[in-house]
């Protein structure tokens, strides 16, 4: 019997091994995890891209673990500020008014997914130094068909002047990028990724000239959504590279691109007309009630799934404070905002010692855009496969292989068609 039961084991090893051998040959994990964030963009249902993310994506990194060198990922500061993150926000729950068995299990696994979306992430940029490059550039051609199929579909029976609804290729439902205003922080990261990997430094200026014609149907989404904190948010990123690096080519594409929204907003055009009549859409009267919440709690908040509420003098009644640092401050009290400071700390870091190119630079530009747009903004970065895997924890999984390449003297992110701006 025993003979049997470690003959078993054998055969069942060389089939896991045949299996894995299989998978890595034809390379079916990184065509799944980018055909998972593709899903973001175009299914606009939740429930869809979970399900994808359980069905293919998970069994799959699962399976081929040992290969994403998982060591080396761990021991990265990125990851350990980003698990600690996550951990307190999921005890967060136990002093939430709702607190229940069902809440922790829930908030653990969607803590539990995120930390297993930022090794795969991390390990399959660390197994091809060309992954950052070409994943970017595939997810602003997605990005971009997405945006101009719902724009024919939404312009095809609405006016010019209103303001584009969000991205609905495939279903109506709600998710990550059925709203603008959800999809516009996707975009934005998307959009500094594809500046950095495809035009910036691009030695083919007919490739550069390609990309850069793409990355304008990306802003022209952002425009048309009418995302005003995503447009600051992506102005003020560019300020970042054109500051830093004053290269010519630099210069002439960030200033074309500022110039253009300015012209836009000012002049008024479509939705830039609905932007500047919604002034502040209720923040001030939203942000006093969240205030108030926040001087009745400081230290803890009101946990994780504490369902708030902000009423306002005309009889609305919003659900967030539209304020990214006013949300942690309310579920995870000054310990939460901290967290979320450090984390965006750690990434600026990175970029500014990496200063001397645009693809070093690139976390401290993410890093400005999360922290601009947070100032309009409401989050937890605890999505359940949603726009904040796409806006903020998939740079951080990019940036974490880029940490572990450093600590070993390796290059990050070296793309063959592009040399380092100087």
């Amino acid at each position: 019997m025993q003979e049997l039961a470690t003959a078993a084991r054998r055969r069942a090893v060389r089939d896991l091994q045949a299996i894995r051998g299989f998978a890595t040959r034809y390379a079916l994990l990184p065509i799944v995890f980018l055909l998972f964030l593709a899903s973001l963009f175009l299914f606009t249902n939740l429930r869809v891209n979970r399900d994808f993310f359980y069905v293919a994506v998970l069994p799959l990194g699962l399976l081929l673990l040992p290969s994403l060198q998982p060591g080396s990922v761990l021991r990265t500061q990125l990851w350990r500020i980003s698990v600690a993150y996550l951990a307190f926000f999921v005890v967060a729950v136990a002093w939430s008014p709702d607190h229940s068995l069902q809440a922790f299990i829930d908030v653990t696994r969607r803590g539990l997914l995120v930390a297993v979306f930022l090794v795969l992430a991390a390990g399959l940029a660390l197994a091809d130094p060309k992954f950052e490059a070409r994943l970017f550039k595939l997810l602003a051609l997605v990005a971009a068909v997405a945006a101009l199929a719902s724009a024919i579909q939404f312009y095809g029976t609405h006016p010019p002047s209103m303001r584009l609804t969000g991205i609905r290729v495939f279903d109506v439902n709600l998710g990550a990028s059925a709203n603008a205003n959800v999809a516009a922080p996707m975009f934005t990261t998307v959009l500094l990724g594809l500046l950095v990997h495809g035009i910036l430094g691009n030695p083919d200026r007919r490739r550069a000239l390609l990309w850069s014609g793409v990355a304008l149907v990306l802003l022209a989404f952002l425009v048309a959504g009418g995302s005003r904190g995503s447009l600051v948010a992506l102005a003020a990123a560019l300020l970042v590279f054109v500051v830093l690096l004053r290269h010519k080519r630099l210069l002439v594409i960030c200033g074309l691109a500022l110039a253009g929204i300015g012209a836009i907003v000012l002049a008024r055009l479509g939705p830039a007309r609905t932007m500047i009549a919604r002034g502040d859409s209720y923040r001030s009267e939203i942000w006093d009630r969240a205030i108030e919440l926040i001087g009745a709690r400081p230290f803890l908040g009101y946990g994780t799934t504490a369902d708030l509420q902000f009423p306002i003098p005309t009889g609305l009644v919003f659900q967030h404070p539209h304020n990214m640092y006013f949300e942690h401050l309310l579920h995870g009290g000054v310990g939460g905002l901290l967290l979320l400071l450090v984390l965006l700390a750690a990434m600026a870091l990175m970029g500014l010692r990496n200063r001397q190119s645009a693809v070093g630079l690139l976390p401290l530009a993410i890093a400005v855009s999360v922290a601009v747009k947070g100032l309009v903004g409401n989050r937890l970065y605890i999505g359940n496969a949603d726009a904040t895997w796409i806006e903020f924890w998939l740079p951080m999984g990019l940036f974490i292989a880029r940490e572990v390449r450093a600590r070993t003297q390796v290059v990050p992110g070296a793309d063959a068609d592009r040399q380092p701006l100087r």
